[in-house]
């Protein structure tokens, strides 16, 4: 007999024997499926539980390491008494450098208010003098503003009451910071510390 021919008729047994399967074996290949279906369905909400879980202590990891090197800047008047110029001065009293360093601007009465700090990177527990200008517009400085000028021309009204600064910096890790303050007659208050998402 032909081997082709032997090997269909083989098949052809088989698939009768298949047929012939009691009830018991059907449902308990059914039963096999659905066991299989549950226990996939279950590891996948392990496994997206387990990446939930997992993101989070990330970003609390990143918070903590942020909060290690994050700078932390005060406006502060200059201590030495036996100075006549007196600057205002930006102090960190962070755990981190202060890198780039500025000062928003600000216009006043058609006149620019320019701050700038002598040096844009503020070391831990470091003191950096600022200068304050007004602007005139056609852009030569009106006027330096010394502490005591400056307090003095708020308390005059020539300048607002109070006058808003935000000095702006970066961390070490390139996070951006924001600090407000609010200068009156004689008194630097903080208003408040702004982090600014990552660009």
């Amino acid at each position: 007999m032909n081997p082709y021919l032997v090997q269909i008729i083989q098949l052809l047994n088989d698939l009768k024997v298949l047929e012939t399967k009691n009830w018991w074996d059907k449902f308990g290949s059914t039963v096999l499926a659905a066991l299989s279906l549950s226990i996939s369905a279950f590891t996948l909400k392990y496994l997206i539980d387990y990446t939930k879980r997992t993101t989070g202590l990330l970003n609390e990891a990143r918070l903590q390491n942020e909060g290690s090197v994050m700078p932390i800047l005060m406006i502060v008047r200059d201590p030495d008494v036996l100075t006549i110029q007196k600057y205002l001065q930006v102090r960190n009293i962070g755990k981190g450098p202060a890198f780039n360093v500025s000062f928003d601007q600000s216009v006043v009465d058609g006149r620019m208010l320019k701050a700038e700090c002598l040096n844009n990177l503020i070391e831990v527990n470091s003191t950096v003098s600022t200068t304050f200008m007004l602007v005139a517009g056609n852009g030569k400085p009106h006027m330096v503003l010394f502490d005591q000028i400056l307090f003095d021309s708020i308390r005059g009204r020539e300048l607002p009451d109070p006058l808003k600064l935000v000095v702006r910096c970066e961390s070490v890790s390139a996070k951006k910071y924001a600090f407000t303050f609010d200068l009156t007659g004689g008194a630097i208050i903080f208003v408040q510390k702004q982090s600014l998402t990552d660009s």
